[in-house]
């Protein structure tokens, strides 16, 4: 078994810096994981700017925009792949 921590918990924990301009994010298929783990700190801004890659195939795509949306980011470039998209998007509240 392997154990995680959420994104909340490594903010909690002081792990990580509570505040965070631009990150690279590629977890190969667990996007929709990593914002529900992170979705109190991800709603308040702790990330600027996010490039992201998702895996397409494997999540809710409309799902997963709106939830991006309601944690206040907003998509200002995207790269359409056949299996993957990269995202590049702004935490605009």
């Amino acid at each position: 078994m392997i154990k995680a921590i959420s994104f909340d918990q490594l903010i909690e924990q002081r792990i990580i810096p509570a505040y965070i301009d631009i990150a690279k994010v590629d977890i190969e298929g667990a996007e929709v994981e990593f914002m529900k783990g992170g979705e109190e700190s991800l709603s308040r801004g702790c990330m600027n700017r996010v490039v992201m890659e998702v895996h397409k195939t494997t999540i809710d795509l409309k799902g997963f925009y709106d939830k991006l949306k309601e944690l206040g980011f907003r998509v200002s470039y995207r790269i359409s792949g056949y299996e993957t998209d990269i995202i590049y998007m702004i935490h605009v509240r």
